[in-house]
């Protein structure tokens, strides 16, 4: 899953920003508003597609123009014709778990990065995730955050997101924590997504949700 090949690059292979990758033309970033407030406007397409690399990514819309994509960590959601189809990027590791070459791919990136405080000064495109925003959004509950993907769910409720699609994200298939905290959390907020009337789109024969 996404925290073994996100965090660590695979021996023999060349780093993601190494690649050379292109972009797709479908990608339309946001515009920075506040980057300490955790603030950007987002255009008027209504669907958000969360990527991960497991077992579902290529049932992810990276071809269809209706939706915003989020990539990850060093996960690229690469399109038919293998370009990066992103309108945002996310990192919420903390600086010290990042390499040189994570930190120069954060560099390289033509759109906001949502990340840790402590990554601010890494490129003027670092926008803080709006961590006490989100917290009030379910108060008094203390909400699960166990991994990036329920960090990036509740920023889409937090934007009013009416539709959400999770593509690659199958915990379940993953590390033991993947397969208990990680699971347990995501599911958290999908339930908590659900019982404000948002959809929820999941790749066929998905484990999400699901006992």
């Amino acid at each position: 899953m996404y925290s073994r090949i996100g965090r660590r690059q695979v021996s023999g292979r060349r780093h993601l920003v190494d690649c050379g990758l292109q972009w797709s033309p479908l990608n339309r970033p946001p515009r920075i508003v506040d980057r300490d407030a955790g603030l950007v406007e987002w255009d008027t397409r209504h669907k958000v597609c969360i990527y991960g690399c497991g077992v579902g990514a290529r049932e992810a819309p990276l071809e269809d123009p209706e939706w915003i994509v989020w990539g990850l960590n060093t996960v690229p959601p690469l399109d038919a014709q293998r370009r990066i189809r992103a309108d945002a990027w996310w990192d919420i590791h903390q600086r010290c778990a990042q390499s040189a070459d994570d930190l120069r791919w954060f560099r390289a990136l033509p759109m906001p990065l949502f990340t840790t405080p402590d990554m601010m000064d890494v490129a003027p495109h670092c926008v803080r995730y709006p961590i006490e925003r989100v917290e009030a959004m379910t108060a008094p509950i203390v909400a699960p955050f166990a991994c990036t993907f329920a960090y990036q769910i509740a920023y889409a409720l937090l934007n009013g997101y009416r539709e959400i699609g999770l593509f690659g994200v199958e915990l379940a298939y993953g590390t033991a924590r993947e397969r208990t905290v990680e699971w347990a959390s995501v599911n958290w907020w999908l339930g908590f997504a659900e019982a404000q009337d948002v959809t929820i789109h999941l790749p066929s024969r998905s484990r999400l949700g699901r006992h």
